[in-house]
């Protein structure tokens, strides 16, 4: 198994769901104030203007949220950045975790009224570290099973299927979705 630091998940939003990501940027504050999320939280950063970018960047030490927009998708993206002493599958889980509840908690904030819906069984998973996990075929082998194996858990053991996503130039990145790919395409 290939060692997993800087990992970062990605909860897409269900199809069809807009909103103004200005909207993040109280709710992005509010929660440094209150200390909604465990890690340590620093600011918010407005990238909205950057088409197909990171969008609003809640900024921590140990890792980022953002309502990210990277490649026109819109999503939920959840960054470590500090480097875990656990073990590849549980630096995962945790992700996956701490994505999850920032993703029910942020569609539930008042300033989206309800507007804001993510699909949970639409992920993706980007390994932040070239040179630990470089985008070969060998790295992907390496991180399908333990990406297998989170997945079935969050997904209380639903069938995962998994596509290495992007071009070899790029961070090694892997789309989840549950069910089968015929599913996942309606």
């Amino acid at each position: 198994m290939v060692k997993v630091q800087h990992v970062a998940v990605k909860v897409f939003v269900e199809r069809g769901v807009t909103v103004d990501l200005v909207e993040a940027i109280p709710v992005f504050h509010r929660w440094i104030r209150e200390r909604t999320v465990p890690e340590i939280l620093i600011d918010v950063a407005d990238y909205r203007h950057v088409s197909n970018g990171p969008g609003v960047v809640l900024i921590g030490f140990e890792a980022d949220y953002a309502l990210d927009q990277t490649k026109g998708e819109l999503g939920l993206l959840y960054r470590r950045k500090q480097v875990d002493t656990a073990g590849p599958v549980e630096q995962l889980r945790q992700a996956c975790r701490r994505a999850l509840v920032a993703c029910r908690r942020l569609a539930v904030e008042p300033e989206f009224k309800g507007q804001l819906r993510f699909d949970e069984g639409c992920w993706e998973v980007i390994f932040n570290d070239r040179l630990l996990v470089p985008n070969t075929s060998e790295s992907y082998e390496a991180v399908a099973g333990p990406l297998r194996a989170v997945f079935s858990e969050l997904w209380g053991g639903a069938e995962v299927w998994l596509e290495r996503v992007g071009d070899p130039r790029e961070r090694l990145t892997v789309r989840l979705r549950r069910g089968s790919p015929l599913a996942a395409a309606t």
